[in-house]
């Protein structure tokens, strides 16, 4: 996703104008003290339904409350990017931005 859909001219515009990223990584402790790495995994527990990686989740910054959250599914790139485009939307719809 990263190196592909979100560098799409049509995706980084809206990410980079209505979100910022942040990670939240709970697969490798590689890089992670071990209280880090257990309050990552309790954070995910909090924020999503899903034990899968990569799952994006979007947090309203002004109140903290999740707003939505999508799985990365195996589709080809343009329905990727369409799936994107559209929950990007319904995120800002939430975040009362059009």
């Amino acid at each position: 996703m990263e190196d592909d859909i979100f560098l799409r001219p049509a995706v980084a515009g809206i990410m980079q104008q209505h979100f910022v990223e942040a990670r939240l990584h709970v697969d490798l402790q590689k890089h992670l003290t071990e209280q880090q790495f257990t309050r990552n995994k309790e954070l995910q527990k909090q924020m999503t339904k899903s034990r899968g990686m990569p799952t994006f989740v979007v947090v309203d910054a002004k109140t903290g409350k999740k707003l939505g959250e999508t799985p990365v599914v195996g589709l080809s790139p343009s329905a990727q990017t369409e799936n994107w485009l559209r929950f990007l939307a319904e995120m800002n719809a939430a975040a009362g931005r059009q």
